[in-house]
C-alpha cells in the first residue's frame, strides 16, 4: 500500500460525533460541492456541445431512458451511421453518491472532447442516497452499461469496445462494475475496460462522516475496488490529481498495483499540479492530458 505523503483531504478530517445532525452534513456537502463547482461553473457555463472536429458527424440525444425509474436517464453524444466500429463510453458523474447530475458542465466538456475523437459517449444519472444505499447506485451503473451494450450499434458504436468511466464517486461506480462480476453478469455484458478519474477506491471513504449512511455496515469489502482487485477482469485506466483534497491520489497507485499483482492489467497516471476538478476541465493542460490518456486507452481495448 502507498504510505507516502498526500495532501490533506476529506479522508483526513476528524470523525463526526455520533448522531451528528443530518442538516450539518448537508451543509458541508453543499460547501464542498460549491468549492468544486465554482471552478467548473466558471469554466463550464455551457449547454451540451455537439463536437464538430473530427467526430464524423456527431449528434446529441437527450433524456434517453435506460431503465424504468426517473433517475435512469442518459444524455448521449452519438456518431453518424449505425453499426460502426467506434468505442462506446458510459460516464458517471461525482457528488459523494448523494448529489450531482449528468448535465454538469465538466461532464459535457469531457464528453464532447471524447466524441470529437470518435467515441459514442453517454452521460448517465443514477439513484443516490438517501433514496438508496450501496450497492443500488452501482447496480444502476450496470443497468446503464447493459442498455448501452444492446444499443451501441444503433448509436454508431461497437459493444465490444464498451468502456465504463466516471469522475469521483462516479469513478467508484465505473471501476467496481469492472472488477466485481456480480453486477454485469445478469446483463450479459463484458466490458472492454474502465476509466476512473479522481476516484475513491480504498477502505477509508466508507467511514467518512460526509458519506455516513451511504454504505451500510458490513459492506466495506464489497464496496472497495481495492479489496475487489483480481486478475481476469477488464483493463483499468486510473487518472489522479496530485493536489486532490477530496480523494486520495494514492488510491490510484494502490489499486493499479493490486490489480497487476493479481495478474490483471491497470495503469495509473497522477498529474502533480492537477486538482480534483481540473482533470475534467478542458482546455486545462491536465484535462487535455487526461483526454489523451483516455483516447489511447479506448483505441486499444476491445473484447475478443
Amino acid at each position: 500500500m502507498n504510505t507516502g505523503h498526500h495532501p490533506a483531504s476529506i479522508a483526513d478530517s476528524p470523525k463526526a460525533r455520533p448522531g451528528a445532525p443530518p442538516l450539518r452534513r448537508r451543509g458541508l456537502l453543499r460547501g464542498a460541492a460549491a468549492l468544486l463547482g465554482a471552478a467548473a461553473t466558471s469554466a463550464c457555463g455551457i449547454a451540451p456541445v455537439v463536437p464538430s472536429e473530427g467526430g464524423g458527424g456527431a449528434g446529441l440525444e437527450s433524456d434517453v431512458a435506460y431503465g424504468p425509474l426517473e433517475q435512469h436517464r442518459m444524455t448521449i453524444y452519438t456518431q453518424a451511421g449505425s453499426g460502426g466500429d467506434r468505442p462506446v463510453i458510459v460516464a458517471f458523474h461525482g457528488g459523494f453518491w448523494q448529489q450531482g447530475s449528468r448535465d454538469e458542465g465538466q461532464m459535457h466538456l469531457m464528453a464532447s472532447r471524447l466524441a470529437a475523437r470518435g467515441a459514442v459517449v453517454a452521460l448517465a444519472d443514477y439513484r443516490k442516497y438517501p433514496q438508496v444505499r450501496f450497492p443500488h447506485f452501482v447496480e444502476d451503473g450496470a443497468l446503464a452499461l447493459g442498455w448501452m451494450a444492446e444499443n451501441a450499434h444503433r448509436l454508431g458504436g461497437d459493444p465490444r469496445r464498451l468502456i465504463a468511466m466516471g469522475h469521483s464517486a462516479g469513478a467508484h461506480i465505473a471501476v467496481l462494475n469492472a472488477l466485481d462480476p456480480r453486477y454485469l453478469a445478469p446483463h450479459g455484458v463484458r466490458l472492454a475496460g474502465a476509466v476512473g478519474i479522481a476516484g475513491p477506491y480504498g477502505t477509508w471513504f466508507q467511514r467518512h462522516p460526509l458519506v455516513s449512511g451511504v454504505f451500510p455496515e458490513g459492506t466495506e469489502e464489497a464496496s472497495s475496488p481495492l479489496l475487489q482487485a483480481r486478475g481476469g477482469r477488464p483493463p483499468l485506466l486510473l487518472v489522479g490529481a496530485g493536489l486532490d483534497v477530496i480523494c486520495r491520489p494514492g488510491d490510484n497507485t494502490d489499486l493499479a498495483e493490486a490489480v497487476r499483482a493479481a495478474g490483471g492489467e491497470a495503469e495509473s497516471h497522477i498529474y502533480a499540479l492537477a486538482n480534483h476538478v481540473s482533470l475534467m476541465l478542458p482546455p486545462m493542460p491536465e484535462a487535455l492530458f487526461t483526454v489523451g490518456d483516455i483516447s489511447r486507452f479506448m483505441g486499444r481495448v476491445r473484447v475478443g
